[in-house]
């Protein structure tokens, strides 16, 4: 009997560490899902351009009424509208 029991207690501790081991290979795998569902997410602000300033003129003279427009693009196309 006392055998059994060591044979009992040495294949418990044997499945514990199989199990904290693939705890510990998976953690850094679900971290990073996480990260992406924003979940530890680290918030911070994003310019994607910089201020524009200045002043539009023709031949020297300011021009009145204009509206400036600014478009900024992606490099990378998504979607049907490319």
């Amino acid at each position: 009997m006392p055998l059994l029991n060591r044979l009992k207690k040495q294949q418990a501790c044997r499945w514990m560490m199989i199990i904290g081991l693939a705890c510990l290979l998976l953690l850094p795998a679900c971290a990073a899902n996480a990260d992406m569902f924003g979940l530890f997410a680290k918030k911070y602000d994003v310019h994607l351009s910089p201020a524009v300033s200045g002043r539009l003129t023709k031949d020297g003279q300011p021009l009145a009424g204009v509206k400036v427009v600014r478009d900024l693009h992606n490099k990378k196309c998504l979607g049907e509208s490319c």
